[in-house]
This record gives structure tokens, sequence and C-alpha cells, in this order.
């Protein structure tokens, strides 16, 4: 009977285990440089769609005085998270991007912040092509250009609104906008009719969608607004176009004291109203403040 070397027996076993187990540590680590190495560089490939997203709005801002209309499309499928703070003089909004690589999402990339953008959108939107248009918001004076995005698989079908408007909106050529006769898929966005799922109310100057409770404009700019943005994004935009319009008042009411020596200063009063917007509600109010100080004063508010 032939008899087993039971300590040889157990070195090459303890080997061949000390082998393996080194081996598998060789490859974890491989793995996880791997796959490091391929967040960090998902995270930078969005960071940097963010601020190219960022550099191609740009133009929509500059020296717009009518509504602009651009088309962008992205590499691939993505994600935008759209996010609005009221905080300082201005408020803050930032753009994080996700993109859907081998059915998978990435990483967000870091945040995108801008104090000077005035941007329209659900919080959380998805696609690869975008449908984006700018008008300017005139409460009285320009205050800013207002950006409104969609997303280009969305057909938006406006039903009863005024022949300039349509004229407005077509203009845009915008593929994803069609007028009075829907298609059967389209979001219906509807002045004076009831079964829609977005309603628009002239007489009161609100927008109802999604079942949630209403949101106000004053003029067709911040209308547009309230019609592709989530009721919480649209309350705090409008915050923040509030805060603006207080700042620009002082720098009009210099201009009105110093260069021009007018007799009036309405800007004093107006400040306050501005400032004093907590939510889209209180706009008629600040409207109606407007109209006063015009009235009583006769200034001219540009």
């Amino acid at each position: 009977m032939k008899t087993i070397n039971k300590r040889g027996f157990l070195d090459i076993s303890f080997s061949w285990i000390f082998a393996f187990l080194i081996g598998a540590m060789i490859l974890v680590g491989a793995f996880y440089g791997i796959n490091k190495f391929s967040s960090l560089r998902e995270s930078q490939d969005s960071a940097e769609l963010g601020f190219a997203l960022k550099n191609l709005l740009t133009p929509l801002e500059s020296g717009v005085e009518t509504t602009k209309s651009i088309t962008i499309t992205l590499p691939v499928l993505s994600r935008i998270t759209h996010e609005c703070a009221t905080y300082g003089n201005f408020g803050e909004e930032t753009f994080s991007v996700q993109q859907k690589v081998k059915n998978k999402w990435t990483n967000s990339g870091v945040p995108i912040s801008f104090s000077d953008k005035y941007i329209f959108s659900p919080e959380v939107f998805e696609g690869q092509k975008f449908n984006i248009f700018s008008k300017p918001f005139y409460f009285p004076f320009k205050v800013a250009n207002l950006i409104y995005f969609s997303n280009s698989k969305d057909v938006y079908c406006f039903v009863g609104f005024s022949k300039s408007a349509k004229a407005e909106l077509k203009n845009l050529n915008q593929n994803n906008f069609e007028f009075d006769s829907c298609s059967e898929n389209s979001i219906k966005v509807c002045i004076g009719t009831i079964n829609c799922d977005i309603k628009v109310n002239t007489n009161e100057n609100s927008v109802e969608k999604n079942g949630e409770k209403k949101v106000y404009f004053e003029g067709d700019a911040l209308m547009y607004a309230a019609i592709f943005s989530d009721r919480a994004t649209y309350e705090c935009e409008v915050k923040r176009l509030m805060k603006r319009s207080s700042e620009l008042s002082d720098i009009y009411k210099e201009k009105s004291l110093n260069l021009l020596n007018l007799g009036c200063s309405p800007f004093n009063g107006l400040r306050n109203s501005f400032s004093s917007v907590e939510s889209s509600s209180d706009l008629a109010f600040t409207a109606q403040d407007i109209k006063q100080v015009e009235n009583t004063l006769g200034c001219d508010l540009w």
C-alpha cells in the first residue's frame, strides 16, 4: 500500500490556494480600477455635455428682442435634472446630465450652475433631441429672455389661441407644434376648452396642468413658461425674475434721475412691489402697481 506524503500534499494545496487568492485580488483590483476609470470618464463626459449645453443656450439670450428657436441633438439619450434656487440677489439654477450607455444611466456629471439664465422645463426630462425657443419678458421694462425646453418627440397642440400667438409659434418652425387639429397622442394646450391636458385661462391669467394647483402669469412670455415647465420650477423662476426686476428698478431709478432728469421717480414703489412677490398669484398685484404708476405719474417705464 502506497503511503501519501501528507506534508507535500498540504504544501501543494496551500500553494494553490495562495496563488488563487493572489490572482483573485489582482482581478478584483483590475476590475475596480477599470470601473473607477469608467465612472470618472462617464462623469467627465456628462460634465462636458452640461457645459456644451450651457454654451448652446447663450445665443438665445444675447440681443434677442423677438422669439428665437434652436434644436439641440445630444450624442446619446440623456436625462437632464434641472434645479432652481432663489437665494441671493438673483437666485441660481443648475443642470446635471446623465447619459444612457449600454442600457444603463451614467453617474451625473458636475452640476453646471448659472444665475443669468431663466429656463423653463420639467425638473427632470429625458431625450436626445430637444426643441428650444426663447422670448423676452417685459414687466414693464425688459427683465430677461426666457428659455423654454421641449422634447422633440412630445407634440404640443395649441387650441383656441389668437392668430398673433399662433403666427408667433408657427414662425419658430418647431416640428412638434400643432394648431387646432390635434393628433391622437399630442399634448393638448387649450384656451377656453375643458377637456385638455393643459388649460389656459386668459380671463384670470392662469395655467392648470397635471392636476397641479394653478399658476398665474402676466404676458405671453410667462404663459409659455407655465406651459412648458412644472409648477415648482415655474414658481421658483418667477421669484428669480422678480428679484432681477427689483435690482433693475434700482438701475432705472438712477438712470431716470441722473441721466434723464425726470421730475418723477416711480421705481421706489415698484422695487418694493417686485420684492413682495412670493408666488405667481402675486403677479397681478404688481401688474396693478405698474399701471397705477404709469397712469398716475405719467412716467415712462421703458
